[in-house]
Order: C-alpha cells, then structure tokens, then sequence
C-alpha cells in the first residue's frame, strides 16, 4: 500500500497487464520495472494458457501508456501491446485487509488473535490480543508459534521467578509468559519501534503490572 506525503492516507494504484509468450514473459517483466519510467513497483507473471503467461505490474504513479505501448510492439510485437490493459485501483487499507483474513492461532493453551476477532474470546485469561504490523510477532511465523509452544509446555512443570524476552517484537511472548507464570517479565528490542508497539501491546492485554519494556542492544 502507498501513502500520500500529507497524512498518510492511500494513494490510488495502477494496474496494467497484457499477455505475452512464456517464453517471453522474463523479459515483459524486466521491460516494465526496468526500462519503463516511472519503473514498475511490483510485477508478477501467472499461467494463461496455451503457451502464454499474464504479466501483471503495479505502479504508484500512472504511467505513460503510449510509451508502454511503443515498448511493447517494439520488444514483443503488437500482439502482445494490443493485449495491454491499464487501470487505476481505488486505495485501499491493505494492512487492515490482510488482517481481518488472519486466523487465531492456538498454541497450546495460549490463544493468539487480532482485534477482529476480539468480540470472539473477550477477556479469557489464554487469549492475546496482537494485530499485524511494524513489529514481527503475531503467533503465524514457525519461529514465534514454536516459541509460544515451547513456553505452555515448560510452564506447565516450572515456575519462574523473573523472565527475560530479549528481542520481544510485538511483546507476545513477554505477554504469554506474564500471563500464565504470574511473574515480572523485562522484555527488550532493539528497535525503539518494535518497543513502543510492544508497550501498546502489554497495555491492550492487561499485562502492565508485569511486563517492563526497553530498548536495548541485547543483553
């Protein structure tokens, strides 16, 4: 999703796409984010049959369509220009897109999900409530499910006195921890970012009284 330099708002997208010979696509692909100006922001080629591939490219700023069209006929004959369509995509919250379409996670007795799905779980003692954003950390990653995993196994045998979440993202783990061990958590990133949403995320899951965070290097 692009934003305007003002308030951060969605700027219109636009989409062009022609169909080309497979064995040509690479190269379409390359011609739009390469030669053309302004360059392509994102192509993506996909099967259309019969030995053809659809090329698609998204730009930020509208681009020439004679000129793309010229560039076209000239690499790839007029077959392949007449193909061209160009057409503005109305903004659009992506982020917010992306989000109402990701799923809770369960991970043991840990419950992981994103506001739309808050009116779901309300205020159950295993449910965290995390959105997708600038931080890494939502439970949907290996890494961070794994993480959440191995954290409801052992503390279901151990009790810790103090836990220390070093690189804690979106603080889920820190949130986890305090939760279900009842003991002070010190969770640190080394991104001022990450640490600002983390607070944000302790707050929203009622973990305040428990969980510090800090910016820091490591340990």
């Amino acid at each position: 999703m692009s934003t305007d330099s003002q308030g951060g708002s969605p700027q219109t997208t636009y989409r062009a796409h022609f169909v080309a010979e497979r064995r040509l696509a690479h190269s379409a692909a390359a011609l739009l984010s390469e030669l053309l100006w302004p360059p392509a922001d994102a192509v993506g080629l996909f099967d259309a049959g019969n030995g053809c591939s659809l090329v698609e490219a998204y730009f930020n700023e509208e681009p020439d369509r004679s000129v793309m069209e010229t560039l076209l006929d000239a690499q790839f004959g007029p077959e392949t220009a007449r193909s061209l369509t160009l057409e503005p995509i109305a903004p659009s919250d992506w982020v917010k897109q992306s989000q109402e379409k990701r799923p809770p996670i369960q991970a043991g007795r840990i419950l992981v999900h994103g506001r739309h799905d808050r009116g779901l779980f309300g205020n159950r003692l295993n449910a965290i409530e995390i959105d997708a954003g600038q931080a890494f950390g939502t439970g949907h990653h290996g890494s961070t499910l794994g993480s959440l995993l191995a954290l409801d196994r052992v503390q279901k045998s151990r009790h810790f006195d103090r836990i220390l979440d070093i690189g804690t993202g979106t603080g889920v783990l820190a949130i986890a921890a305090a939760k279900f061990n009842r003991s002070p958590v010190l969770a640190c990133d080394c991104v001022r970012q990450a640490v600002e949403i983390a607070k944000e995320n302790v707050t929203l899951n009622g973990a305040g009284s428990l969980v510090s965070v800090v910016v820091a290097s490591g340990f």
